[in-house]
């Protein structure tokens, strides 16, 4: 016991009951600070530590090129998904749902910097594989300050046409939110 507070351990043969489990000092327990049996070899050890797991491949280890581009190629359908349902989601809100030309620079953009986010990360950050692509935390917030009566989508006929030359020009519309979304 040190600075009056006392430390306690389960004994080996402690009673454990409906009350609860009995406690006994770090003095009185027997055998507290001997350590406990071990691996008698290394060898032990390490088949002691890879029970219960059947990896195919270790760290170190590269799979055959056909697994490769196999897992590759389902790496890329999962992150395919999720970069390309953003722009989707956030068209109707940000007034380009009627411009394909917007949503595809939007979804351009999304891949590009999705892809070159991995490349870094691949090679600078923690050299892992991990796909680097656009977060779903950022959408609420989004769709929030675009709920706000500013950033209402005008009518259509208040847009730029051959009937009106002195309309919205539509790829303002978009990008003025986009801008603002972006801080």
């Amino acid at each position: 016991m040190s600075n009056g507070k006392q430390s306690y351990a389960l004994a080996p043969d402690c009673d454990v009951s409906a009350n609860g489990v009995s406690m006994l000092t770090a003095d009185e327990a027997p055998g507290v600070d001997e350590p406990g049996p071990g691996p008698e070899s290394e060898s032990e050890e390490s088949a002691a530590g890879d029970e219960g797991f059947d990896l195919l491949y270790s760290i170190d280890d590269v799979p055959p090129w056909y697994l490769t581009i196999l897992l590759g190629l389902q790496q890329y359908l999962t992150m395919l998904g999720g970069t390309v349902i953003q722009p989707f989601i956030l068209a109707g809100p940000m007034c380009f749902s009627a411009s394909s030309l917007a949503l595809s620079e939007i979804m351009a953009t999304s891949f590009f910097v999705s892809g070159i986010a991995t490349t870094i990360q691949t090679f600078v950050g923690v050299r892992l594989p991990i796909v680097q692509g656009p977060s779903f935390s950022y959408l609420v917030p989004a769709l929030a300050l675009l709920n706000h009566n500013r950033w209402q989508c005008p009518a259509e006929e208040l847009y730029r046409s051959d009937d009106n030359p002195d309309g919205l020009d539509y790829d303002e519309v978009w990008q003025s939110r986009m801008r603002e979304i972006q801080g």
